[in-house]
Order: structure tokens, then sequence, then C-alpha cells
């Protein structure tokens, strides 16, 4: 499974379009990264007003007891 890119690379990502050093396509082939991963960590830029990602939500488990109730 590939790794997520790190909150770094995303956060240089994003300063650089900010600053105005380029389009997103532009920086996307600088930072060898693809147009569509750009344009995702900016749409969620602008959702959240974050540069960072966010952890994934993790289900809620039960667990059940030896008797099939749940704890």
């Amino acid at each position: 499974m590939p790794f997520p890119y790190s909150d770094d690379l995303r956060s240089k990502l994003l300063d650089a379009y900010e600053a105005g050093a380029g389009s997103l396509h532009q920086l996307a082939t600088q930072f060898r990264v693809s147009w569509g991963y750009a344009k995702k960590i900016r749409m969620q830029q602008l959702q959240t007003g974050g540069k960072v990602r966010h952890g994934l939500r993790q289900p809620c488990r039960t667990t059940a007891s030896p008797n099939g109730d749940a704890a």
C-alpha cells in the first residue's frame, strides 16, 4: 500500500500556491505530485482552512461479552 504524502509537502505546495509561485498544475509538476492531488488538497484547504490532513475517522467498535451481549 502506498504511503500518504507528508503534511510538510502539502504545506509547501499550498504555501507556494498562495505566494503566487505558479498555478496548481505548474506546482504539481514542480513538486512531483499529480494535478488531481494538488486540486484535492487545495479544495480541502478551502473547506477546512488548514494545510495539514486530518486523521481518518475510525468506526466505533463494540466488544461482545462471552454470552453475546455487547459490552
